[in-house]
């Protein structure tokens, strides 16, 4: 689309000074906009539809599953529901089991580097909407990296398969990069028995079909 394109490692701030000295007024978006300071705004939002949603359906999903990479998804909503618990829920129904965020990791980095990461998006987005830092803790990020296929944007056969039954059992088609892996943690885990206490668990579908096309191997 005619973009121009830096050195994969260059530095961000000579960039823009070098954007600077051409006139031009440059604004830098980060990986995902993860680690921007609005990043996880939608997703906190995303918080209060699930609660609309639910009042809707009669029904209260314990449990969320959605796929993690640069942060700012998982991180948006553990901020958003901390708000949600503070406001709604507690007028409702406070009895309620309290909900649990799985992030399936997509990125295949260490998982120290992810953790960390999330835990910063989602206190700075806590600051955002009016909570503070101290109301999100590191014990609420929870993320799985055992379906990530050792490396980010590799296809293996477990995600294959996901994707497929999905496709198979409900027409829903999911990316190879990102939902499919969280597909494939979804399904993982339920094979081995790991949502029995759960009552209902909700799977995020976060988009990234059209990826599809730049595996032509998986069909």
């Amino acid at each position: 689309m005619s973009a121009e394109h830096a050195i994969y490692d260059a530095d961000a701030e000579e960039v823009m000074k070098d954007l600077v000295e051409k006139g031009e007024v440059p604004y830098w978006i980060p990986s995902g906009a993860s680690t921007h300071p609005f990043g996880g705004l939608g997703y906190a939002r995303f918080a209060f539809e699930i609660a609309s949603q639910e009042r809707e359906m009669n029904v209260y999903f314990d449990t969320i599953v959605v796929s993690c990479a640069s942060g700012s998804t998982l991180g948006g909503m553990i901020a958003g529901f901390k708000l949600l618990e503070k406001t709604v829920v507690p007028q409702r129904d406070g009895a309620r089991k309290k909900r649990q965020i799985i992030g399936i990791d997509a990125f295949a980095d260490a998982p120290e580097n992810g953790l960390a990461l999330v835990f910063q998006i989602a206190k700075t987005t806590a600051e955002r909407i009016g909570l503070s830092k101290t109301d999100v803790h590191m014990n609420d990020v929870l993320i799985d990296y055992r379906w990530n296929a050792g490396t980010y944007g590799f296809v293996d056969e477990i995600t294959q398969n996901a994707m497929k039954l999905m496709a198979q059992l409900e027409g829903i088609v999911t990316d190879p990069v990102y939902t499919g892996k969280a597909l494939a943690g979804l399904i993982g885990r339920a094979r081995l028995g790991e949502f029995k206490h759960c009552k209902n668990v909700l799977f995020v579908h976060t988009g990234g079909v059209a990826a599809l096309s730049a595996y032509p191997n998986v069909s």
